[in-house]
């Protein structure tokens, strides 16, 4: 940084007038500088510099230096800020003064001649204060640059301009007026350590007598327009933009699109940054809540064949689902600036009502699940992003903030859930939480496959054991709710159905689908839902699993025909279906596979008492039926009971025991009863219970 200072030596050669001088007022002589006070006289000379030049920042103040006098024998000292009146010298050693102000300033010498009378002597001073001259400066790339001198009330002062373009070529000079013009500089080479730059004059009677501090301005790509911040503003509908670089006092047009869009529309929006600011902001409003912007400046100047654009910059939106009292799921889009190399993190902030400090959570994927809502706060949750471009950049965009209330959420409905036969006169239905424990469940109940859903439970836990009900007659299907803390209700879930068994056609088993309504169902391994027929002893044991199937319906008459000829059978094959699937199920936020088993009814088989009862018997044994005794044979028969009636109806025999027959005897036991047609009846129950009666005709032969 150079300053020029000028020291006149000589004779007043310049004629001043009470006109102002560069924006400056002039002082008319003071009264006692015309006619010398009673006591003085005029004469007498002395030698000060006529201009002198100061800063403000390097050089604080100016410095005016008086001397070398003639016509005096002695100097009685100096007044340098004289207006008139009386004199208020001071010690003839002290021949300066520091100035801070500018402005046109008197300064007298008082002295002696020979006869030891006193003489006074006049000149005007002129204190200057110079400024960096104010630009607009441009580049057009790395091999050009652009300055132009602005018209403004500082550099009005100055008269003449050095532009020194920092690669060795000679200084260009060049006079204002007029002020405007833009001075361009074409280099051969890209060097970005080239540092160009201006000094300002300002002048006197054609001549530079001082100079301002050097201007500084860049060149090449550095000096390029950047954003580097944006910030999403009032849920949405503004924006605030930062730029850094660019040239100093010139307006940048704000553009913007939507993300989707082809092409940059102009807004009424400027960003100029003032001379030794670091950045300018601009605020964009009237912008749509929830859009996905992106946002650059641009600056077209005549000197330039194309435009200073600065990078792009995109719009970060959060999309909150509330998930339960507790837990708020964020998602939010991907910066999709093009210039994106490096995403160091999304920070995640958050504030309440009552400014509570929370702390903050460094994610590196667009999502975040909060679980530490409480019920009664309403909380703002913004994003930010830091990412470095391709250019090497840091930016950073800001989310707008988002409201989230707990006690305002939609729940979703329970989506899984089973419903499993305990015994015959017990159903237990059992919602998976997923990990969220839930304040209410609110159980509805429908029977038969109807759509009557009727309330049956209100409990904490999220199984229910229903002992109202006969699942061997009907199929129950559950419907359930929940509260969360904050006592909002959720809609009702869908069906949950128990497998229900029974048999359409002989020695065929039927049941109900198990079905699992939850729409993230995948079957792990390409396992599907399977049926496992399981077969129960008399003690109502399982005994074995003789069929698997994916099906329905299945045909169990060969396994009811080994059933049957176990010694405990009884007339009795009971089932039951065992329904299993394998599903990946989203537990909290995680896919996790997880099995699910339930349990029909049971159903059973019952095969009646079988009996065989002969047509005629021979108690001598010379007939052609062998047998001497009539009696009945069966299997399956717990209860028995066999009369035999007389020609006439009168019973002449009867046995509970099957084992057991008649003789041909009459009621006495002794006498033989003649030969014919003898009436019985039989009766009984058979193992399962059920009751049976055969009515026939025996011929007893001789």
């Amino acid at each position: 940084m150079s300053r020029i200072k000028l020291l006149l030596i000589g004779l007043w050669v310049l004629v001043f007038t009470n006109q102002s001088a560069f924006g400056q007022t002039r002082i008319p002589r003071p009264d006692g500088c015309v006619t010398a006070p009673t006591g003085y006289a005029l004469g007498g000379d002395f030698i000060v510099s006529q201009w002198s030049c100061f800063d403000g920042v390097v050089t604080p103040s100016a410095r005016v230096l008086a001397g070398n006098t003639t016509g005096v024998n002695a100097v009685l000292g100096y007044q340098f800020d004289y207006k008139g009146g009386a004199f208020n010298i001071g010690a003839a050693t002290i021949k300066d003064n520091f100035y801070t102000q500018e402005g046109f300033y008197w300064v007298v010498q008082v002295g002696t001649d020979a006869g030891g009378n006193k003489l006074v002597s006049c000149k005007e001073v002129e204190i200057i204060k110079t400024s960096v001259p104010e630009i607009e400066s441009n580049t057009c790339g790395p091999l050009s640059a652009s300055v132009k001198i602005l018209n403004t009330p500082n550099n009005q002062k100055q008269g003449e301009y050095v532009i020194d373009w920092g690669d060795g070529s000679p200084l260009e000079r060049f006079q204002a007026p007029p002020y405007d013009v833009v001075r361009t500089k074409t280099y051969a080479t890209a060097n970005p350590l080239i540092q160009p730059k201006i000094v300002g004059y300002y002048r006197r009677a054609n001549v530079n007598v001082c100079s301002s501090l050097s201007k500084d301005f860049l060149i090449g790509t550095s000096a390029g327009p950047k954003i580097t911040e944006l910030k999403g503003l009032n849920g949405g509908t503004e924006a605030k933009i930062t730029m850094v670089n660019g040239n100093e006092n010139q307006d940048y047009t704000l553009q913007y699109k939507a993300r989707t869009a082809a092409t940059y529309v102009d807004t009424p929006n400027k960003l100029k940054r003032a001379v030794g600011a670091v950045n300018a902001d601009a605020t964009m409003t009237g912008l749509t809540k929830n859009t996905e912007y992106c946002f650059r400046v641009q600056r077209i100047d005549p000197s330039c064949s194309i435009p200073a654009v600065s990078n792009e910059i995109c719009s970060i939106n959060i999309t909150p689902t509330v998930e339960s009292f507790s837990t708020v799921k964020l998602d939010w889009n991907v910066p999709a600036s093009p210039n994106v190399v490096d995403l160091r993190k999304y920070s995640v902030r958050l504030t309440d009502q009552s400014a509570t400090t929370y702390p903050g959570y460094d994610r590196t994927v667009n999502n975040f699940t909060y679980d530490l809502l409480e019920c009664g706060k309403k909380y703002k949750f913004y994003v930010t992003a830091t990412y470095r471009t391709s250019a090497g950049d840091n930016i950073t965009v800001i989310s707008p903030e988002v409201d989230v209330e707990p006690n305002v959420a939609t729940l979703p409905p329970k989506t899984v859930g089973t419903v499993s036969v305990a015994n015959p006169n017990e159903i237990l239905v059992n919602i998976y939480e997923g990990g969220k424990k839930e304040e209410k469940y609110i159980f509805y109940r429908a029977e038969g496959g109807g759509d009557n859903y009727l309330k049956v439970k209100e409990t904490p836990d999220n199984r229910y054991t229903d002992i109202a009900v006969e699942p061997e007659k009907t199929q129950y299907c559950y419907k359930v709710s929940y509260l969360d803390a904050c006592k909002n209700e959720s809609p009702l879930s869908p069906a949950f159905c128990n497998v229900y068994l029974t048999s359409k056609q002989a020695n065929t088993l039927n049941w109900t689908p198990f079905v699992i309504p939850d729409p993230n169902n995948t079957a792990v391994n390409g396992q599907e839902i399977k049926y496992v027929i399981e077969l129960f002893d008399a003690n109502g044991n399982v005994t074995s699993q003789p069929f698997t199937t994916k099906e329905l319906t299945q045909n169990v008459y060969d396994v009811l025909l080994d059933a049957l000829d176990r010694p405990d059978a009884k007339g009795k094959v009971t089932f039951r279906i065992q329904a299993l699937q394998k599903a990946i199920i989203l537990d909290k936020g995680v896919l996790t596979p997880v099995s699910f088993p339930v349990y029909s009814n049971t159903y059973t088989f019952i095969t009646p008492a079988q009996l065989f009862v002969p047509n005629a018997f021979t108690p001598n044994g010379d007939g052609p039926n062998e047998s001497e005794i009539f009696k009945a044979y069966g299997r399956f028969i717990a209860d028995f009971t066999m009369i035999i009636y007389d020609r006439w109806g009168k019973p002449i025999y009867e046995s509970l025991n099957i084992a057991d027959g008649w003789n041909g005897m009459e009621v006495d036991g002794s006498t033989p009863a003649p030969p014919g047609n003898y009436a019985y009846k039989i009766y009984g129950k058979d193992t399962a219970g059920q009751s049976f009666e055969k009515l026939g005709v025996v011929t007893l032969l001789k």
